[in-house]
């Protein structure tokens, strides 16, 4: 009812069968695992005066989907959306200024397939489906390809050129394939957007062919055992927007051309 001003600790943990709830407006905190294991749950609207998504909320909330972080929110605690394996849209705030470790533990993971397979069925010339896509998600692995990445761009130690994403999809193809970039540049596109039709962003980061021509790059193709004559073609990078996502820039008026 309208009046509460807070709800707490565990107040509605467990609650299988809970399926959607509108939080008064009056509330302006949400306490400890609140939410967490109500794994029907597909639908809340938190009100505008909550200021923190407190430590483990929304845990293990599998079949939330997506959900708008009010505009005063500046903290997510830990692991307050970890297990939501079924998110796949999730609004934050310019007001955020901290989100602690574990916040979304596990709950990326259904997205980062659904936009890796989209990824597969992009054309290739006549089916020879000359692409691979490398997916990477571990931190080392991460980020010694940024810093490959960086000394190819001549960048001192320590810049990174994926700008902080943790999830890179390398895509590179097979050169003996005569359409092997135009294969690889449509799965680069198919990537891209099946990520923003999840709400995720990304952006395509160069250098994947110097990067994979150094010894450096082959040595890591070789430890995935992948061979072959393969080409880098690019790093698809994943991660959530800061903000809103960017609207698109007005296109050139030349752009088409009509013979009728």
């Amino acid at each position: 009812p309208d009046g509460i001003h807070g709800l707490a600790e565990n107040i509605f943990s467990g609650c299988k069968s809970l399926q959607t709830i509108k939080v008064p407006d009056s509330v302006s905190q949400i306490h400890k695992n609140c939410f967490s294991w109500c794994e029907s749950l597909t639908t809340i609207n938190l009100p505008e005066a909550i200021t923190e998504i407190a430590p483990g909320s929304f845990t293990g909330c599998e079949k939330l989907k997506t959900l708008d972080i009010p505009s005063r929110v500046t903290k997510i605690g830990y692991g307050a959306f970890s297990k939501c394996t079924g998110l796949k849209s999730l609004t934050l705030p310019d007001t955020i200024t901290e989100i602690e470790e574990n916040a979304f533990l596990g709950c990326r993971q259904e997205i980062i397939d659904e936009i890796v397979e989209a990824g597969t069925y992009a054309a290739t010339g006549r089916n020879a489906q000359s692409p691979i896509i490398i997916e990477v998600t571990n931190k080392e692995l991460r980020d010694r390809l940024s810093a490959l990445n960086a000394k190819i761009m001549g960048k001192e130690e320590g810049f990174d050129p994926f700008y902080g994403a943790n999830t890179v999809l390398i895509v590179l193809a097979d050169k003996s394939k005569p359409t092997y970039l135009y294969d690889g540049s449509l799965v680069m596109g198919n990537l891209m957007l099946a990520a923003h039709s999840l709400g995720i962003g990304s952006c395509w980061i160069h250098r994947a062919k110097e990067e994979f021509e150094m010894p450096e790059g082959k040595e890591i193709l070789k430890q995935l055992g992948i061979e072959g004559d393969y080409e880098g073609i690019g790093h698809c990078v994943l991660g959530y927007t800061d903000g809103d996502m960017p609207k698109p820039h007005k296109r050139k008026d030349s752009y088409v051309y009509k013979i009728k």
